[in-house]
């Protein structure tokens, strides 16, 4: 579902690096981590950065409320 809503808002798009970059962040917010497809995130210059920001964040934050 994550790659098929990035797929969908690139294509078509005059601006396709933002629209993935919406529909990535919404999508990932909605879906966690887990939905990213592996080889995506084995690629992403300094995911392992990202991953830490991420988690450090949630602890400090907290998990948003379930729907």
């Amino acid at each position: 579902m994550f790659r098929r809503a990035v797929e969908l808002a690139t294509a078509g798009t005059g601006q396709p690096a933002a629209a993935g970059a919406i529909a990535g962040a919404v999508t990932g917010a909605a879906l966690g981590t887990a939905a990213l497809p592996p080889e995506w995130r084995t690629r992403l210059d300094a995911g392992d950065v990202v991953s830490e920001t991420a988690e450090r964040w949630l602890r400090e934050v907290g998990a948003p409320p379930a729907a």
